[in-house]
């Protein structure tokens, strides 16, 4: 996650800011054939070539699944960006954008046999330390709402970001529950997985393997969104 004008720059304090998230998605096991039209229909994110900043084109089906993917930038869209609450925003993207991909391929195939294992690498050291613990995330989701929602981490609260906290934990929750609509409305009648895990691990690796994509390629698509994410909001006020 990155925020543009970012958080060093000068003349930054007391301007209109705007934030965006990049990540990568190696591999889908199960539904590309639907994976693949949904991931071009979401207008806000961009597929992007993993070897310059312009537009890759739409993605596409790639060697053992969703591996010709390339990355993908979404804009923040929560309140105050700041560098913090991009890098946090931008698990959450991962977690719902996964959770979009394991229900399109369990509307395809039956997975109730299928034990799901979901694993989102950030390489935000102040992300992972929120996050990285399932068993707090557990706790933190059984609140009812934000408004009841207590932060019992370390650090102080309003340095926590609560609110991306929360979702966090809600939609992780959901997950595990499958707890969804299908497209009749009916809710828990497509099973996601015989048993499913999610969890969120600090990476420092350059490269992601097998991939050729970088931490740099992350970096630099982040901040490209975010300034195109900042001109945008900024044309729409004048």
């Amino acid at each position: 996650g990155r925020v543009y004008p970012n958080d060093v720059s000068h003349g930054a304090r007391g301007r209109r800011r705007a934030g965006a998230v990049a990540f990568y998605i190696p591999e889908v096991a199960y539904g590309t054939e639907a994976v693949v039209p949904k991931m071009n229909m979401i207008g806000r994110y961009l597929s992007v070539s993993s070897s310059s900043s312009s537009s890759g084109g739409p993605a596409d089906i790639g060697p053992g699944g969703v591996s010709g993917l390339g990355l993908f930038t979404s804009p923040y869209l929560l309140p105050s960006p700041s560098r913090n609450r991009c890098e946090l925003y931008g698990c959450h993207v991962a977690l719902g954008f996964a959770i979009l991909i394991l229900r399109t391929g369990a509307s395809l195939h039956d997975l109730s046999q299928t034990d799901v294992d979901i694993r989102i690498n950030t390489d935000s050291m102040y992300a992972s330390n929120l996050v990285d613990d399932t068993d707090r995330l557990t706790r933190w989701s059984e609140a009812k709402d934000r408004a009841s929602f207590e932060f019992d981490g370390d650090g102080p609260a309003n340095l926590a970001n609560p609110d991306i906290l929360f979702m966090i934990a809600k939609n992780r929750r959901r997950l595990m529950e499958n707890d969804f609509f299908d497209e009749q409305g009916e809710r828990g009648t497509i099973s996601l997985g015989k048993s499913i895990r999610a969890s969120f691990h600090y990476t420092n690796s350059h490269e992601f393997p097998k991939s050729g994509v970088t931490q740099s390629d992350l970096h630099n698509h982040a901040v490209s969104a975010a300034k195109a994410h900042f001109a945008m909001k900024s044309n729409a006020r004048y």
